[in-house]
């Protein structure tokens, strides 16, 4: 255990005392339902009845099902302060999980220790293990056996002063030939950072989506076709369709109209065209008509690429050159003169660069910067960054490491290219 007053001294933390009689009184007389008070969520607490001076307004956790989720801190949890009893010395123990790897990680728990009665609640102080970094946690008993149960009268988060987050507005703003300088703002309270420098080499050339659209998502639809043009639309606001359903019987695949109505299914417009394929994992409704025309529309004018046939067991990958295809234009889908019989299925639709230069990347090296001006306010930070080769491709990373500890980022730079070696000057006279 950690005394409060050495945690205090060491770390210059916020006290945040909880409202323990708010969270006694948002309890619901049905244990099943969830309550919320201040932005915490309880579930089953109730409160141990015989409220005196010795044993105040209070919260109890007697089952195993119990929990209470805290409020977000936004700032690392430094210690919990409680007042707590325990209704006997052996079983359960009343655990604090933190929420940490996107889960409440029973495995780093703080637990309380057993009171020494049953009757009087004591102060204690935990915290969660070395390395463990949250800014929330579930309080609940720790499924040790017994029946012990557990009041709590006092509580209080102790977090960070000052948040640490991730470095902001982190640019290049210079490049050399054998070097880089960035530039980048540090939150209050960060202590040093480090620079990792990317490089980036030409490996090859090969085909990278400028734009993708699957349909995994869509549902299983029953024994008829399911309208899906708001849940499409929803999912994907830079498409424009009309007519658009899930085929029967099916899920993840979208439907290009009805053997009644026509469906079509319009793209975003893209800046370049130039070495572009329109690629479909695509098919047709059985009975229907085998081709589905693809066109562009440019500054009001429609203009036909091509009518693509469409299989009508399996889906094929089917794929339209669109070098000739305006910067700027959007592509239409199954737009035809004959609305019935035209339903074309669609799992996917991809714009695909099919000739894209593709880099490998790996750590070039790494520095690390001390942060002498660290302070309760944010502070910048320019730093030249050397050893690089001329006209080589590089980014950088960039993390935040607290003076407690904590890590944020990274932040990253977009890719940038050297300048060209100096060549030598010879002067005549």
């Amino acid at each position: 255990m950690t005394t409060l007053g050495m945690f205090v001294a060491s770390a210059m933390p916020v006290t945040n005392e909880i409202d323990v009689a708010a969270l006694a009184a948002c309890t619901n007389s049905d244990a099943t339902v969830v309550c919320y008070t201040n932005g915490w969520e309880c579930l089953g607490i109730d409160s141990y009845k015989d409220q005196t001076s010795v044993n105040p307004a209070n919260i109890r956790l007697s089952e195993n099902a119990d929990y209470i989720v805290s409020t977000n801190f936004s700032s690392s949890i430094l210690a919990i302060v409680l007042k707590v009893h325990s209704s006997s010395s052996s079983g359960r123990r009343l655990a604090f999980e933190p929420w940490t790897g996107g889960e409440f990680s029973a495995d780093s728990a703080a637990k309380c220790d057993y009171s020494p009665n049953k009757d009087t609640y004591v102060f204690e102080t935990i915290e969660f293990p070395e390395g463990v970094e949250a800014t929330q946690f579930r309080m609940k008993l720790d499924g040790g056996g017994g029946s012990t149960g557990w009041g709590v009268s006092y509580m209080a988060v102790v977090t960070e002063a000052n948040p640490l987050a991730a470095p902001s507005g982190l640019s290049v703003v210079k490049t050399n030939s054998h070097s880089c300088v960035l530039a980048w703002t540090n939150s209050a309270g960060t202590a040093s950072n480090k620079v990792t420098t990317v490089r980036h080499d030409l490996v090859g050339f090969g085909e990278i989506p400028d734009a993708s659209w699957d349909f995994s998502f869509l549902p299983l639809a029953g024994g008829n076709p399911v309208p899906a043009t708001e849940d499409v639309l929803g999912e994907m606001p830079d498409l424009y369709g009309e007519n658009l359903y899930v085929p029967a019987r099916t899920n993840g695949i979208l439907q290009l109209g009805t053997g009644t109505k026509l469906g079509i299914l319009v793209l975003p417009p893209m800046e370049l065209y130039y070495g572009r394929v329109l690629r479909l994992s695509a098919r047709r409704y059985s009975s229907d008509e085998a081709s589905m025309p693809v066109e562009c529309i440019f500054a009001g004018v429609t203009n036909q690429l091509a009518s693509v046939r469409l299989p009508s067991e399996d889906f094929e990958i089917v794929d339209v050159p669109l070098g000739d295809v305006a910067e700027g234009a959007r592509i239409m889908l199954n737009r035809s003169s004959a609305p019935s019989n035209k339903r074309a299925w669609l799992k996917s639709v991809e714009i695909v660069c099919t000739n894209a230069p593709i880099y490998s990347q790996f750590a070039a090296g790494t520095d690390f910067f001390e942060c002498s001006t660290a302070g309760s306010g944010a502070f910048g930070m320019v730093k030249s960054i050397g050893s690089l080769v001329a006209q080589g491709r590089y980014s950088f990373e960039v993390l935040s490491y607290g003076a407690a500890g904590g890590v944020r980022g990274p932040a990253v730079t977009p890719v940038v290219v050297t300048a060209r070696e100096r060549g030598t000057k010879v002067s005549l006279r």
